[in-house]
Parts: structure tokens; sequence; C-alpha cells
């Protein structure tokens, strides 16, 4: 007799895995220390982080397709090898002053294994708690949201004692050993592992089957990776009992009055809490949507759907940074910018909506 796997261990996996590649939101951090290093200019260092988002975005679509045709641990495996060594090559371009390699290194093959390490949880811990999906979804993506939380001061105190460099080696190779032994864990559920009573609980919906030291910088960041990480666990689990659809309308709307709050208050307190909101929603954003997709498309191809999405993330991520610094020069605010993304959530709050209707009228005529 088959031995069965505790989910509650695979779901811990994903969790460390995603907290290892999270450690991308903590860029700002080291933005300050490479520059002063290296005399590169902010935006040079700045452009590394939207390449490896580029990256990671639009590596998913092809590494989704991989984990369903090779399981989890095969593209776990190629994650663990190309983050913890484009981490360490970071260290690498640093040290020599060559700006390239730190586009290679860290945008390039950094971004690839953000692609890779960014999907394969996901579809297999959604397999593992089909009673659960929300809650499933929201712990395979949490850690990829905490993960500025612990990075942010770590790296801080790296940087003090060892210097920019040799934290990244250090990384690097952290990263890797983490990674690799937590790939071992995520599998696949075989077939009649999971427990009847779990079965019979699962949902059967389907229709196709401001200026800042570095110390308070890096606080910053990570109070902004804790909502980040917490969005993405509580409005998971929050969509489990009002459905995907409104989750997702609850989203934009709040995203649209936090941006108008942006806008028109000058309270440094209410500022921070409408940024603390703001990431809650990003990181919701993440994790509603594969157990979204499963609602609708099923979960035998999840992984290689969820990467097609995820290019859009890759888009955004170059574009989103480009659009911010370039009206910023130009206006030296950012009004424009917030307008801009208003409008952008305005629009997708109205194709939530009518989408919302769409699901209800197609889920009306399969019950009939």
């Amino acid at each position: 007799m088959i031995k069965t796997r505790n989910r509650y261990v695979i779901a811990s996996a994903g969790i460390t895995l995603h907290l290892m590649i999270g450690g991308v939101y903590a860029w700002s951090v080291f933005t300050g220390p490479i520059v002063k290093q290296t005399g590169w200019a902010e935006t040079s260092v700045s452009f590394a982080f939207s390449l490896a988002i580029f990256f990671l975005g639009m590596s998913a679509a092809f590494m989704g397709r991989l984990v369903e045709k090779f399981g989890p641990t095969i593209t776990g495996t190629i994650s663990s090898v190309c983050y913890g060594l484009g981490v360490f090559l970071t260290g690498t371009a640093i040290s020599n002053q060559q700006l390239w390699l730190l586009y290679l290194a860290y945008g390039v093959i950094g971004g690839l294994g953000l692609g890779a390490g960014y999907v394969t949880p996901v579809s297999t811990i959604i397999r593992w708690f089909p009673d659960k999906r929300g809650l499933a979804t929201g712990l395979a993506i949490m850690g990829f949201g905490f993960a500025a939380l612990l990075t942010g001061p770590i790296a801080q105190t790296l940087m003090a004692s060892f210097g920019v460099s040799s934290t990244f080696y250090i990384l690097g190779i952290f990263y890797f050993l983490v990674m690799i032994i937590a790939t071992q864990f995520i599998k696949k559920p075989r077939q009649n592992e999971l427990p009847k009573a779990v079965i019979k609980k699962a949902s059967h919906f389907s229709l196709t089957g401001q200026n800042m030291t570095a110390n308070t910088a890096a606080i910053m960041v990570g109070i902004l990776g804790l909502f980040n990480g917490f969005g993405r666990l509580i409005w998971a689990t929050l969509s489990d009992y009002i459905g995907r659809p409104r989750t997702y309308s609850a989203i934009f709307i709040l995203d649209i009055v936090m941006l108008i709050t942006l806008i028109l208050c000058k309270v440094p307190v209410i500022f921070a809490l409408a940024l603390c909101l703001l990431l809650s929603c990003y990181g919701a954003g993440f994790s509603v949507i594969p157990v979204y997709l499963g609602d609708v498309f099923g979960t035998r191809e999840l992984g290689a759907i969820h990467g097609y999405v995820l290019t859009a993330w890759a888009a955004a991520g170059m574009v989103g940074p480009i659009l911010l610094s370039y009206t910023h020069q130009i206006l030296h605010n950012y009004f424009v910018t917030l307008v801009v993304f208003i409008v952008i959530d305005l629009l997708a709050l109205i194709v939530s909506l009518a989408l919302q209707r769409a699901l209800a009228r197609m889920q009306e005529q399969v019950n009939k």
C-alpha cells in the first residue's frame, strides 16, 4: 500500500519556494548601495528589476506547460538553478561593474528562475486542496508576498557586514540550497491519494471540465511586503465564501478608492495606510487568479493557463515603471500616473462585472 503524503507538508514546501523567489520585491533595498558602489544611474539599476519581472511573466507561460507535462519537481529544480545562479552572478556584475552582466544575471537568468518557481507550486497545491481552493492558492502565493518582509532587514545586515557583492553571493547560494530541498517535496497527488472526505467537500463548478533613510526604507518595504503577503491569503480565502468574480470586483473598487486617496490626502498615516491596502490588493490579484481559472477551466491544464495569464504581468512590469518614471520626469509629480491607474482599474471593474454576469448565465445553462 502506497503511503499517503501530508498535503500540508507539500503546501509548506510551496510557501518556502515562494519565500525565496519573492526576495525580488526587496530590490529597492539594494538599489541605493549598488548605485553608490558602481556609479550607475538609479534608473539603470532599477531596470534590472523590470527586466526580471518581464522574464518572470514571459517564462511562466512556457514553464506552466512544463509543470503539467513533467511535474513540479522538474520546474522547481530549473527555478533553483536559474534563480540561485542569477542572484550569485549579480554579485559578480556589481564587483566588476558590468551593467550588461547585471541585466543578464538578475534580469534574464534570475527572471527565468522566477517564472519557473512562481508557477511550480500553484496548480499542484490546488490539486491537493480541492475542498479549499481559495485558501490553498493563498497559501501557495503567500510566501512570494511575505518575502520582502524578511529579505529587506536581512539584506541590510549582510551588506553592512560583508558588502554588496558578497551579499549576493551569500543569498545566491542560500536560495539555491533551500529551493532545491523544498522542490523535492512538491509532488502532484497520486490517484486515490486524497481522502474521500476532502474530495466530497470540493467545489464541482467548472464550465469546461517620499525620501527615507536606508533603514526606514527597508522597514517600509517589509511592511508593504506584510500586506502583500497577508492580502494574498486573506483575499483568496474570502473568495471561497463570496466567489471569485465578486472578490475581483471588490479588489478593483478598493483600488480606485485608495488611488483617489493617494491623490487627495496629504496626511502621512492615511497615505501609508492607502499604500498598504493597495499592496494587499496587488497580492490578492495573484492569489485569486489561479483558483478563478481553476473554477472556469478545471485543473487539468491549470499550470499552463496560469502561465499564459502571467504574460500580462510581464508586459505591465515593463510598461508600468517606464510610465511612472517618464511622467514624473516631465511633470515632477505622480498625478497623471495615478489617474491612468484609476482609469485602468475602472475598465477592469467593468470587465469584472460583465464577466460575472456571463459566468452566471453559463452556470444557469449548465444547471438546466
